[in-house]
């Protein structure tokens, strides 16, 4: 990956119902081809579920974070039935007594896949300030 878009999102939510909130983001932030892909799949008894994943930075200077989160999640959304390469979201959490400090990270390639990560991005902080109205979001690229 090449590039990516942020969210930074300072939540009253607590580490679980942010996890909780991830959970059960990827059918909410699947495109409708994507949805439609899923639907045929359980008709013809398949199962079409989201994977997720625990992010880990395996570089040599992970092991020197001054303050690695208390909580990371990844997963793949797609961008539709005949995508090829599923958007990759990541989200890390922070405990910070009264407040969590979240971040959101997609990533998406050179040239392809920054309007869609830009969109998970946005959808999942918006899915965050509709369960914490005082919430803050910070958007980068």
């Amino acid at each position: 990956q090449v590039g990516e878009k942020t969210a930074n999102i300072s939540t009253s939510m607590t580490v679980k119902e942010c996890a909780d909130l991830f959970r059960s983001s990827p059918p909410k932030l699947m495109s409708g081809a994507a949805k439609l892909q899923g639907i045929f799949a359980k008709a013809s008894g398949g199962v079409f579920t989201a994977d997720f994943f625990t992010p880990r930075d395996t570089g040599p200077f992970a092991g020197l974070e001054e303050d690695p989160p208390t909580f990371t999640a990844g997963t793949f959304i797609r961008n539709g039935a005949a995508a090829a390469n599923p958007t990759e979201l990541h989200m890390y959490v922070w405990d910070r007594g009264d407040q969590r400090q979240v971040a959101v990270v997609a990533d998406h390639g050179l040239m392809t896949g920054a309007v869609h990560a830009k969109r998970l991005v946005t959808q999942l902080a918006d899915m965050f300030k509709a369960q914490d109205a005082r919430a803050l979001v910070k958007f980068g690229d």
